[in-house]
């Protein structure tokens, strides 16, 4: 979740706040917390560590990330897990449109005046939230693709790109890595899915074979969701398996999203 955007000017060490998510629970002053970044800003020209688009300061739950361009900084305070290409991409957008204003802008002008820019970053911010209530119905293709699948797949859960974990459907008490696939997540650009297997056998065998690990990341079609998990393979007809039903799953879930969106009720 993006809870704050500033932009900065690094060459006179001035900033403004250009949008504050009404859900932030950032209890820090918008005047400390420019002056904090500008104090990072003069640690010298590297940032962070430079990650694509963006460069980044974790600070416990929080993320500070910019976007820099010209003498400007474009500064985003997010959570940690919030995926960094989708973040870059929001960003960018705003850039897009409103960088060669901000260029040639006086920052010792009341920016407050300039409500209808505010308001339309705001906009443009916004992002996807997942119907809550339809989660019971999510449950029920849960159940079907880990029972359809032959309960090889240990850990399900679904996420949101800039809002962390909706629900966590499947994981073992005795190894949570809910966590881990959120970093990874976080890290990789949001494409249409990735799968990534090890070799490393874990002394289990089914149908004479050992079974290997498999992490897989699925993104509920261009929506800002993804079903993330672990499965243990013992063949590559499990893997084909594993793979077709989870493109039946992204499917069921991104119906419900859509006849959701649809319903005027809402």
């Amino acid at each position: 979740m993006i809870h704050k955007l500033f932009v900065m000017d690094r060459m006179k060490g001035v900033g403004h706040e250009l949008y504050a998510s009404p859900n932030h629970t950032l209890k820090i002053s918008t005047e400390l917390l420019i002056g904090f970044i500008q104090a990072l800003l003069l640690l010298g020209e590297e940032f962070g560590e430079s990650k694509g688009d963006l460069e980044e300061v974790e600070l416990g739950k929080y993320q500070i990330s910019l976007m820099a361009q010209d003498h400007l900084v474009y500064v985003v305070i997010h959570d940690t897990f919030d995926s960094e290409p989708f973040t870059a991409g929001i960003i960018d957008r705003v850039i897009n449109k409103y960088h060669h204003w901000f260029v040639n802008f006086n920052f010792n002008h009341d920016m407050d005046d300039e409500t209808d820019i505010f308001a339309d970053i705001a906009q443009m911010l916004q992002t996807m939230d997942f119907p809550m209530d339809q989660l019971s119905h999510v449950a029920e293709f849960v159940d079907l693709f880990l029972t359809e699948t032959n309960w090889i797949t240990d850990t399900l859960l679904l996420s949101d790109l800039d809002a962390g974990i909706v629900k966590i459907y499947q994981e073992p008490k005795d190894d949570p890595i809910a966590t881990k696939l959120m970093e990874i997540m976080s890290e990789i650009p949001f494409e249409r899915h990735w799968i990534g297997e090890t070799k490393l056998f874990h002394g289990k065998e089914v149908n004479g074979m050992k079974d290997y690990e498999a992490w897989f990341i699925y993104r509920v079609g261009l929506t800002d969701f993804c079903i993330l998990g672990r499965a243990f393979l013992a063949a590559y007809s499990e893997r084909e398996l594993l793979i077709n039903r989870l493109e039946e799953l992204t499917q069921q879930v991104l119906q419900i999203i859509i006849k959701n969106e649809m319903d005027p009720s809402r």
